[in-house]
């Protein structure tokens, strides 16, 4: 039972609900440049008041309200943006938990969150095309999750089943590649390097962390916990 995916999910749920309470008190849900964007946990990186480390992995536990934008009132409790990564969440983590193990896959999404912000930071700095201040939302950590399943055995060589691996690849490749032309068609709204930092992030995690040993993986090395 994918326990930890449940738990993430249900973590995503209660953050977005405790976020659409707090964010009127402090400008509304529209407010994503000014003290209420700030306040729930988003980052600005260049404002003082934004760029502490740890936003870099809070401003991915924060969705947009409504469909992409919200006026505030009750549809402020209602989210296609969390909807959707709730969704993802549930379909990468019940293939990843039980071939990498609850502690891998949850280290993995903190891990690549971080990067994946970290590159929509650095992007937004040097004033990339498509680049944006704001940003917000799981999916870099998420695609830190599909480019963990894209390296899976590729360095490590176990015996794993040659099937799994090639049937997960090919899936990974075609949600990279819609991933891709929807970063680009709504490009106002997602955030395409996050989304390619976290994956190559996860893709890295993948070439040093095996599967489990159940799956044809093996225990983890000490140096690897």
């Amino acid at each position: 039972t994918p326990r930890l995916t449940y738990a993430m999910v249900a973590t995503f749920i209660v953050i977005f609900l405790i976020k659409s309470t707090m964010w009127p008190r402090y400008g509304g849900p529209g407010d994503y440049s000014g003290a209420g964007y700030l306040a729930v946990g988003g980052i600005a990186f260049g404002d003082p008041a934004g760029s502490d480390w740890w936003r870099f992995l809070s401003t991915a536990l924060l969705h947009v309200p409504g469909f992409f934008n919200s006026g505030g009132g009750a549809s402020s409790y209602l989210s296609i943006h969390l909807l959707v990564n709730c969704y993802s969440m549930v379909i990468l983590g019940r293939v990843i938990e039980p071939i990498y193990g609850r502690i891998t896959m949850l280290a993995t999404f903190i891990a690549t969150a971080f990067a994946a912000s970290g590159v929509s930071v650095l992007a937004s700095t040097l004033n990339l095309p498509f680049s944006d201040s704001i940003f917000l939302g799981a999916s870099g950590g998420l695609m830190g999750l599909l480019g963990l399943l894209f390296t899976m055995g590729r360095v490590q060589r176990h015996d794993l089943p040659a099937g799994l691996t090639h049937a997960l690849r090919r899936g990974v490749l075609i949600s990279l590649f819609m991933t891709v032309i929807l970063g680009f068609t709504f490009s106002g709204y997602i955030d395409n390097y996050a989304h390619l930092g976290g994956f190559a992030a996860g893709a890295l995690i993948g070439l040093v962390i095996p599967p489990v040993r159940a799956v044809g993986g093996r225990d983890l090395a000490l140096w690897q916990k």
